[in-house]
């Protein structure tokens, strides 16, 4: 009779649901002066970055506990004529709870990368 009440605990902790890990950023855009930032949680994030770059954090629109740093190398020429259609050069850098970090170089090119 023992065993059978030991394994009760077991199982009650195999059904238990699994430790989730806190959303993380998976892509960073940027179109005019407007940052998106999609999260691994499916939620998309939008803050408004000045021309020259800066930093800053998401406000209460968005539930990341996330803050951004923008580093401008340059603004393309497309943009008086495209708009938001096009971004500038520019490094983003995302810092998240306890340290985590992630790193974007947008416009995206097979060289560079993410």
């Amino acid at each position: 009779m023992r065993p059978r009440l030991l394994i009760l605990p077991l199982l009650a902790a195999a059904c238990a649901a699994p430790f989730a890990s806190p959303p993380h950023p998976l892509r960073a855009e940027i179109g005019g002066t407007r940052m998106d930032v999609q999260f691994s949680d499916g939620r998309t994030c939008r803050v408004e970055v000045p021309m020259t770059g800066g930093e800053g954090g998401f406000g209460p629109a968005c539930p990341q506990d996330w803050h951004w740093q923008v580093t401008v190398r340059h603004r393309n020429w497309l943009e008086p004529i495209f708009g938001a259609a096009v971004s500038p050069y520019a490094d983003i850098l995302l810092i998240g709870p306890e340290g985590a970090t992630a790193r974007f170089r947008v416009p995206y090119t097979p060289d560079h990368g993410y």
